[in-house]
């Protein structure tokens, strides 16, 4: 297994609630370390599934906010820093714009199932509501 792949699956094993706990036990100059890991694994033109780059920019994001003060010293490397946010937020609009090309397609084909099919459900709604009618009339005869 390669470190790039055991570095995403240790990551992905982490709950989301546990991973402010789990970045708090990290040191500064570690801590560090894993962002520009982090960084390099969201270069552009790397092959990532959705799931790890989601995992990795959570992960970029929590260090940032956990180390913020550091960072706001000059404590770190800034363009590590800018470096990173600049590849989070390519990555993100790729995300979304995969998630808007997918729910596009399912809107689609929902419209495109909803017109071949139309007929058997107008067909079986009917015969629903006649049944519920049928059912109140009877209902309606044995109180009188």
């Amino acid at each position: 297994m390669s470190p790039d792949a055991y570095l995403l699956r240790t990551l992905e094993q982490i709950r989301t609630a546990d991973l402010d706990e789990v970045m708090h036990v990290l040191p500064l100059s570690e801590a560090m370390a894993l962002v520009r890991y982090v960084c390099e694994l969201l270069k552009p033109g790397t092959r990532k599934s959705r799931l790890s780059a989601e995992v990795l920019i959570r992960t970029g994001v929590q260090l940032i906010k956990l180390h913020q003060n550091q960072v706001i010293a000059g404590a770190c490397e800034r363009a590590t820093i800018a470096l990173l946010l600049e590849r989070i937020k390519h990555e993100i609009e790729e995300l979304r714009s995969r998630f808007g090309f997918n729910i596009a397609g399912l809107g689609f084909w929902q419209s495109h199932l909803a017109e071949q099919n139309d007929a058997a459900f107008r067909d079986a709604s009917s015969r629903a509501y006649n049944l519920q009618m049928k059912r109140k009339k009877r209902a309606v005869v044995t109180v009188n």
